[in-house]
């Protein structure tokens, strides 16, 4: 029995925004890698910001 993969396709707008840009046939080269290492960064964000604890709390500062 074959195993199936979820796949997820986060909505975060600026997700939306990179993927447009990567699809257009006119985009330049460096506008293309540009959009492949934004897309990497915020699927990151999505996939790990449900799994990393996080506290509140108030901090003092110098100024």
């Amino acid at each position: 029995m074959a195993m199936s993969l979820k796949v997820i396709v986060p909505p975060h707008p600026l997700l939306k925004h990179w993927l447009s840009i990567l699809r257009d046939k006119n985009t330049p080269d460096i506008l293309y890698s540009t959009g492949y290492e934004q897309i990497g960064k915020w699927l990151t964000y999505e996939a790990i910001r449900d799994w990393l604890p996080y506290k509140q709390e108030i901090i003092e500062t110098f100024c």
